[in-house]
């Protein structure tokens, strides 16, 4: 049983990570190329313009795609689900024994986390849903990937190493704030200007 699912509507997917990139490029104008956040935040508008590829093509192109031809319905939705810690690490045991890289890791995930999507149905064994899933565009599994990586409640591999070479006053800055959102709970969203402004306030001091 899935960890947990959900169903995704691309035409909200596609607002949503517009509106975020509207936001991240009105921070990205106002700040210094050497301000600690313009990194991480520069990272992270890439990552979703590859998300908002992603999401166009599953709901405009996917269905004439020739190359695509396990996408055999035009759908306006797509449903993910998280992994649970034994689907997570069969998928890393499998990894392990097909010496395969991190490409090969994000098709795995994607196979394993789709829950109800055109690319996929009940017939099919393993082999061929991984088959079918490599042959997806990546800007597709690119989003998919992020979309189960959250349901999963992990972080993303491109985070991580961005955030490790950022300085350190910046990172007890961020902890503070993360600590501080954290207990507002699950519903609060990010306010890039608002986390701006407090990390020139707090850096400045």
């Amino acid at each position: 049983m899935p960890l947990r699912t959900e169903t995704y509507d691309l035409d909200d997917e596609e607002e949503r990570i517009e509106d975020e990139l509207g936001e991240l490029a009105e921070v990205l104008e106002s700040i210094e190329n050497d301000n600690p956040a313009a990194l991480g935040l520069l990272e992270r508008q890439e990552r979703l313009q590859t998300q908002l590829q992603g999401i166009r093509w599953a709901r405009d192109e996917a269905f004439e795609a020739d190359y695509a031809p396990a996408w055999d319905e035009d759908v306006a939705e797509i449903t993910l689900a998280g992994l649970t810690g034994g689907e997570f690490g069969a998928m890393q045991d499998d990894l392990e024994s097909d010496g395969a890289g991190s490409g090969a890791a994000r098709v795995y995930q994607v196979e394993r986390g789709t829950e109800d999507a055109p690319y996929i149905d009940d017939s099919m064994g393993e082999d061929q849903r991984i088959s079918t899933v490599a042959n997806l565009p990546v800007h597709y599994l690119i989003w998919a990937e992020a979309r189960i990586g959250e349901l999963t409640g992990m972080g993303e591999d491109q985070r991580i190493s961005t955030v490790a070479n950022l300085p350190v006053h910046y990172l007890i800055w961020a902890e503070a704030r993360i600590g501080e959102l954290t207990g507002m709970g699950g519903n609060a969203e990010i306010n890039y200007g608002d986390l701006l402004e407090e990390s020139q306030a707090e850096t400045s001091t």
